[in-house]
C-alpha cells in the first residue's frame, strides 16, 4: 500500500499516531534523565557541600589566628596577651577536629592528596605561630613583629 493511495483520514492517523509514540519516547528518556540528575544532586548536596563548608569554616578559624597574633603584638598587658594566646589555642583544636572529619569524609584520591597538603602547611604554620607566641612571651616584641610579617603571613 502507497502512501498516495491512502485516504486523507488514514494518513493523519498515522501522523498523529508516530507523533504520540515520539511523545512517549521523548518522556521516557526523560524520566531516565531526571533520575540520573537527582544522583547527581543528592552527591553533590551530602557529599561536597559539607566538604566545602568545612573548609570554609577552616578558613575562618585561620584568619581568627591571624587577628589573635595581630592582636598580640598590639596589646600590652600581659593578661590580655595570655586571653589571645588561649583562643589561638582553642581555634588550632576546632581546626584539627574539622580536619580529622575531613579525613573521614573525603573519598577521592586526589582530595586526600589535598588534604595532606594542607595539613603539611599547617605543621609549618603552627611551628610558626608557636616562634612568635615564644617572641611575644619573651618580651621581644621587636622580633616577633618580623617573624609575624616574614614568616608567620608567608604560609598562612
Amino acid at each position: 500500500m502507497n502512501l498516495r493511495d491512502m485516504k486523507i483520514s488514514l494518513r493523519l492517523m498515522l501522523g498523529f499516531g508516530v507523533l504520540a509514540f515520539v511523545i512517549m519516547l521523548m518522556g521516557g528518556i526523560a524520566a531516565v534523565k531526571t533520575d540520573a540528575v537527582g544522583d547527581g544532586v543528592d552527591k553533590v548536596v551530602h557529599g561536597n557541600v559539607p566538604i566545602v563548608v568545612s573548609l570554609f569554616e577552616v578558613k575562618g578559624d585561620i584568619n581568627l589566628i591571624a587577628r589573635s597574633l595581630g592582636n598580640m603584638v598590639i596589646l600590652t598587658d600581659p593578661a590580655d596577651i595570655k586571653k589571645e594566646a588561649a583562643r589561638i589555642e582553642a581555634t588550632r583544636k576546632r581546626i584539627l577536629e574539622r580536619l580529622e572529619k575531613l579525613g573521614q569524609q573525603i573519598k577521592s584520591p586526589e582530595g586526600k592528596a589535598g588534604l595532606a597538603k594542607v595539613l603539611d602547611v599547617r605543621a609549618k604554620y603552627v611551628a610558626q605561630q608557636n616562634k612568635f607566641m615564644e617572641l611575644v612571651d619573651g618580651s621581644r616584641v621587636d622580633e616577633a613583629k618580623t617573624v609575624l610579617m616574614s614568616d608567620v603571613l608567608g604560609i598562612q
